[in-house]
């Protein structure tokens, strides 16, 4: 299995948001309805980071992400809770809550659906953590009774990534998940690391790309609009790593560089990945522009089963 299509077997933004129950290591109190982050850059709010688009309230606090035209999700600040789309909330949606400085640092969602005769019964969470704006780790957490094609089964799953900042840039990351289902149990583990060119300065210090992509989960596309700490002094230069996992007599090495195209302010115009290029998108913060799409309708049971999709990363979906 490829590390870098492992993103594929989740749903894009269902993984978006996840669960908790941990606490952030940061020194600000937590609060049910946080002030911000309002972040901007250069005074201009990020709308479009290749095909995700990010959409802002009155208060200038992103409350919306798409990927194309599928699975909106809407961010509640009133009472602290992420759906899927505007009716998501007979399932509960996934309680959310936030740091004194508005990054996200705990996510909390279960599920209980039938279909026909199988029955899912879970929780999961996450949590953030940081060392003042920084994020420095991400613990997981799921388990989940189920009865299959006549069969009961019991899964758990947990995950822990840490990070290494180094004069203000992200040098390293680690990664490790273990799964158990029954008396099978598995893990997934990755290491990387990111080099630096100091000439290329991230003046605002964005959350570029290739650290979303680097991380490997969708629930880092928070990082673009500031709501999981702030980005690296310098934008990454390049990236290599290591992946294996249980089972397989090998891991797989990967590595890449990354190239810019800046606006005259510093930020970010366009980042070339991997032969992709993502373009950035920015507005006048508190204008009057309206972005962001429509969200794709799903049934009851779509939707619980992409909460339930997200806390079972690498296993195949039952």
């Amino acid at each position: 299995m490829n590390k870098k299509s492992l993103r594929y077997f989740v749903p894009c933004l269902a993984m978006a948001l996840c669960s908790v129950a941990f606490t952030s290591c940061s020194d600000d109190d937590e609060g049910s309805v946080p002030t911000g982050p309002t972040t901007t850059f250069d005074g201009k709010q990020l709308v479009a980071v290749g095909n995700y688009t990010f959409r802002y309230d009155d208060r200038n606090r992103c409350d919306g992400v798409s990927y194309y035209n599928d699975d909106f999700i809407d961010i509640n600040y009133d009472n602290s809770t992420i759906y899927l789309d505007d009716d998501f909330d007979e399932l509960g949606g996934y309680k959310v809550k936030f740091n004194g400085k508005g990054y996200i640092s705990n996510i909390l969602a279960s599920w209980n659906f039938s279909e026909g005769s199988d029955r899912y019964n879970g929780s999961g969470s996450i949590s953030f953590s940081y060392n003042g704006d920084r994020l420095v780790s991400q613990e997981m957490n799921s388990k989940e009774e189920y009865a299959y094609d006549g069969e009961r089964y019991s899964y758990s799953a947990t995950g822990k990534t840490t990070l290494e900042w180094r004069n203000g840039d992200l040098v390293s990351g680690s990664m490790r998940y273990e799964e158990a289902e029954d008396d099978y149990e598995s893990w997934m583990a990755d290491e990387f690391t990111v080099t630096y060119d100091e000439t290329l300065a991230n003046p605002h210090k964005q959350f570029p790309y290739v650290l979303y992509y680097l991380l490997d989960e969708d629930y880092y596309v928070f990082g673009f609009v500031g709501m999981l700490g702030v980005g690296p002094e310098h934008l990454p230069a390049s990236y290599e790593g290591e992946f294996s996992e249980e089972g397989q007599p090998w891991s797989e090495s990967y590595s890449g560089n990354v190239s810019y195209g800046l606006n005259e302010d510093g930020t970010i115009d366009w980042e070339r990945l991997n032969g992709s290029t993502y373009r950035y998108d920015y507005y006048t913060a508190g204008g009057n522009d309206v972005y962001g799409r429509s969200a794709s309708k799903m049934s009851s049971i779509e939707r619980a089963k992409k909460v339930r999709d997200m806390f079972m990363k690498y296993r195949n979906r039952k």
